[in-house]
């Protein structure tokens, strides 16, 4: 229309998806795999499917009253002033000016993720099979929202940092503003302006921020271990082991296809690219256990096997289950401040809730007088990722252990009494510590318990 694109973003059709993968059976009793896909994600969902129609739509509010308690809309004539229309394009540049504005990347291309696996399954006797496998994932082009493209240049930046001899002042300074009374309603309508609105690429506007920016990315590389044991002599049961580590790139969490609510930037504005850090789901140990016994007590079982009536149903049909997780706290999220010491990591022994990690500041500092954090001063660049990458946020063991009795009455019609106990050992598991800088609690841990308390329930299960 009027020689620009009809369309948000240019369209793509050159989305391929491959598909590969192999089996060989090296041995008789050893199997090789691989496999590999591409797949691209959708882009629908929070909003992310959605127009962006600055100029084209307008918002008309309901004025509910004009003075207090006396109605001013009724319902039979709710806009008495009449629906505002949209500029729908005839003001130009001047749409929406004296405000900020938002629109999508022009360039914006589907997201897609590359997933792979190999592995070998070997088959041992007594019906004992061990799988390894390494897994990996590559998250690409993945959308981020908000870049800013209308801040101030770098160099009248540091002349708002102290630290560089400038002054913290220098841009929230009230200067004359040119735009007085020519954008009514908006903030740049007042006599005076602060210097850093003028000194914009763009001052006409307060911002101007691109969404869907392909410039997020995540990965995934995982070895995988398991040993399972198939029903035999009433045991059934699976150990799994994960080593993997897991990163991301300006989203907020691996392979997320929704865009973060700010910029996935450091300093959004001035940096060149989003922030990489150890994704916030990281766990790179994982272990779990399963397990089912069927205990050998009754008629014609190992132990009790000459029982008969009313002794041998009371005794027989138990079985045992047993399923275990032991897994790492995911990364704690690093303080908006600077880190003075290579780390922030506690030696091993001296971490408890009430210092989960070295939170020593100039206000609380080290026994020596030193610290490791200073609050970030006005203006100054970050320079700390979002994720500390050797603190993890708490974790711990958790079981669940179930009894089942089954009873058989007839061929046909049996029951099964059901006794499950969910995080058995009534394990807490807490939240992660606090990280503002200039909170009383800084370091600390809130003791409230984010997993569930111990649970018990009871079942009753007719067959028939």
């Amino acid at each position: 229309m009027d020689g620009n694109p009809n369309r948000p973003y240019s369209p793509d059709y050159r989305d391929f998806q491959p598909r590969a993968g192999f089996s060989y059976k090296a041995r008789e009793r050893i199997i090789v795999r691989a496999n590999y896909g591409r797949s691209y994600l959708p882009v629908t969902g929070a909003g992310s499917e959605g127009i962006n129609q600055t100029g084209f739509s307008r918002r008309t509010s309901i004025i509910s009253s004009v003075q207090t308690g006396i109605p001013f809309n009724t319902l039979d004539r709710p806009y008495p002033d009449r629906l505002l229309q949209p500029f729908n394009g005839s003001l130009g540049l001047a749409t929406n000016i004296g405000s900020g504005i938002s629109f999508f990347d022009p360039d914006f291309k589907i997201p897609y993720v590359d997933q792979w696996m190999t592995g070998v399954t070997l088959e041992l006797p007594a019906k004992v099979g061990i799988e390894l496998a390494y897994v990996g994932n590559r998250s690409r082009r993945l959308p981020i929202n908000g870049l800013a493209i209308n801040e101030v240049s770098r160099a009248e930046r540091e002349r708002a940092i102290e630290a560089l001899g400038g002054n913290a002042s220098y841009l929230s300074e009230l200067v004359p503003n040119p735009f007085a009374g020519l954008v009514p309603g908006t903030a740049l309508n007042n006599p005076t302006v602060g210097r850093g609105q003028l000194l914009r690429p763009y001052p006409q506007f307060q911002g101007i921020t691109m969404d869907r920016v392909n410039a997020g990315a995540a990965q995934y590389d995982g070895l995988e271990m398991s040993i399972n044991r198939r029903l035999s002599q009433g045991l059934l049961a699976v150990v799994s082991y994960t080593y993997s580590r897991q990163y991301e790139e300006g989203v907020s969490s691996a392979g997320a296809t929704t865009p973060t609510q700010t910029a996935g930037y450091l300093n959004n504005g001035f940096d060149a690219a989003p922030w990489r850090a150890i994704s916030g789901v990281d766990r790179p140990h994982r272990f779990t256990v399963t397990a089912l016994y069927d205990l050998p007590i009754g008629q014609g079982r190992l132990i009790g096997r000459d029982l008969t009536g009313i002794l041998n149903r009371v005794v027989s049909g138990w079985q045992v289950n047993v399923i275990g997780e032991v897994q790492s706290g995911t990364p704690t999220a690093a303080p908006n401040a600077m880190l003075l010491s290579p780390s922030a990591a506690l030696p091993a022994g001296e971490q408890s809730i009430d210092r989960w990690f070295d939170n020593s500041t100039a206000a609380n500092p080290r026994p020596d007088g030193t610290y490791a954090w200073a609050v970030l001063p006005p203006n100054a660049f970050r320079t700390l990722t979002v994720r500390l990458p050797d603190v993890r946020d708490p974790s711990a063991a958790q079981w669940a252990l179930s009894v089942f009795k089954n009873v058989r009455f007839t061929d046909r019609v049996g029951a099964q009494f059901r006794v499950e106990m969910f995080n058995a050992f009534n394990t807490p598991i807490y939240g992660a510590p606090d990280v503002g800088v200039n909170s009383p609690r800084y370091g600390r841990v809130t003791p409230d318990q984010i997993n569930f308390p111990r649970q018990t329930q009871l079942g009753l299960r007719l067959v028939f």
